[in-house]
């Protein structure tokens, strides 16, 4: 039987720090992150990450040493993440749809998932020493990849993690797919200086049957952008509620008034209101869809944070969550727009 692998680069040796090893699995590298205490003889839940050559090491986001910060500090559970590179075939290996606005490639998400579930995931299976738990990880075009394969192989992928997710892609034709509610959980982030359309899908997902703050978990990251760095700062979420679930008791809750610039509409703001929850594990994230009340009556707030408020006037808004009471004050004159 022909090999389908062939291993590059090995260490062994148990450190203080988590070892990288290195293998071609098919047409694909992966680099294969282990925690420090890999050769206790423990099992390990395993993410699976796209765009992997970008993960790890000097001139890339760094993600084994904050993986060993999060670990030492016993904010994740220790993890074996891997790696897998993308070879310069972003657009074909992680868009499964046609969308002429992005450029010329052919859409070939189906043999990639095939190739991960088929090929890399029994390697990896079969080499280390793994759980069943498994999450599959991507930003950018890669978390519209994670989103749509996770989806479409709940059986392989316990946990979903999309950040900055490009579900725009040929006019937000993930939100056709058909969904149904699974046992698997969804993390879905976005920047606010990263902005785009990623709530209807997190609308659509809770419509489904996922359960927003239980298995469906959303985050507006204020200042966050479309960066590497800013992607594994906010990771830590995801892998905490990945390793060591979402059940914490909740220790803050605040409303942040926000004004972002739109990409597309020169001299356009979107106004909004983020109501962040912290847990006591040290996830935020976002508790959409939210009751806002307001003081005056003068401003008009959606369950999903934007609102319009009377020229000329401000107005308190507050709101409560889990027995966490937050306010803020809104001002028409702070939106940019009316200066």
């Amino acid at each position: 039987m022909q090999r389908l692998f062939t291993t590059i680069l090995l260490f062994v040796a148990f450190s203080a720090l988590g070892q990288i090893e290195e293998h071609r699995v098919g047409d694909i590298t992966i680099e294969v992150y282990l925690p420090p205490d890999y050769y206790s003889g423990k099992v390990y839940p395993v993410v699976y990450s796209n765009d992997g050559e970008w993960l790890f090491g000097t001139n890339s986001w760094r993600l084994d040493e904050k993986l060993d910060e999060w670990i030492k500090g016993d904010l994740i559970e220790p993890i074996i993440l891997v790696a897998m590179f993308n070879h310069g075939r972003r657009e074909s290996n992680f868009i499964p749809y046609n969308d002429p606005s992005i450029g010329n490639y052919a859409p070939q998400a189906e043999d990639y998932t095939k190739q991960i579930v088929e090929h890399i995931i029994p390697f990896v299976d079969s080499k280390y020493s793994t759980s069943k738990e498994r999450a599959l990880m991507g930003s950018s075009f890669g978390g519209l990849h994670s989103t749509w394969a996770g989806l479409r192989n709940a059986d392989v992928f316990s946990f979903i993690i999309a950040q900055s997710p490009s579900y725009w892609v040929n006019d937000f034709e993930i939100q056709k797919e058909k969904l149904a509610k699974t046992s698997q959980s969804i993390w879905i982030d976005i920047g606010t200086k990263d902005w785009d359309d990623v709530l209807t899908m997190y609308y659509t997902l809770s419509k489904a049957g996922f359960n927003p703050g239980k298995n469906l978990f959303y985050y507006e990251d204020i200042n966050g952008s479309h960066t590497g760095a800013s992607w594994t700062k906010r990771l830590k979420y995801p892998l905490i509620l990945f390793t060591k679930g979402s059940d914490s008791q909740i220790t803050s809750f605040d409303l942040k008034t926000e004004y972002i610039p739109s990409a597309q509409r020169k001299g356009y703001y979107f106004s909004r209101i983020n109501p962040v929850v912290t847990l006591k594990n040290g996830v935020k994230f976002t508790s959409f869809p939210f009751i806002f009340n307001t003081d005056k009556g003068k401003a008009e707030i959606s369950p999903y944070g934007s609102f319009k408020i009377e020229k000329g006037a401000s107005d308190q808004v507050w709101g409560e969550y889990a027995g966490e009471k937050s306010a803020t004050k809104i001002k028409w004159k702070d939106n940019p727009m009316n200066n």
